[in-house]
């Protein structure tokens, strides 16, 4: 079994230039991840899991993609597809955050010429439990 924050999943984006850091719980007694470009391995490391955690550290990664990460702990294996590496935002506010740009004055103009491809953006409504550290919320992936 390996448990991951959701931030895990297949086409996401994580930071580039900076160390990687992969967290969750197994029931293994390691684990290890390898980032992929076909077959060439761009990133790699392993952790020791204690009390069933563990925290796993790779070398900083340049912007690009697509990738594959794939994580193995004992005999299971968790693989993410369309993996970037490049720069997140994160925006913060209440209502405003919503505004569409198709409401805004010369939405029309704006529309046209905004050419903004590679953007991803993603949406969370609501906490996570306390539970869960810095308000994450894990997924148990099916392993084989």
């Amino acid at each position: 079994m390996i448990k991951l924050p959701a931030i895990f999943k297949s086409h996401a984006v994580f930071q580039r230039d900076k160390i990687f850091r992969i967290w969750g719980e197994t029931d293994a007694s390691d684990v290890s991840a390898r980032i992929l470009e076909d077959t060439n391995i761009i990133g790699k490391g392993s952790a020791i899991v204690t009390d069933g955690s563990f925290l796993l550290e790779m070398e900083p990664v340049e912007a690009g993609g697509p990738y594959s990460l794939e994580i193995k702990s004992g005999n299971d294996v968790v693989l993410l597809e369309d993996v970037y590496f490049g720069d997140v935002w994160l925006a913060g506010g209440q209502s405003n955050m919503e505004f569409q740009l198709k409401n805004s004055k010369d939405a029309d103009e704006e529309i046209d010429i905004s050419s903004f491809k590679g953007i991803l953006i993603a949406k969370d409504t609501g906490a996570a439990p306390e539970t869960i550290p810095l308000g994450y919320s894990y997924e148990t992936y099916e392993t084989s």
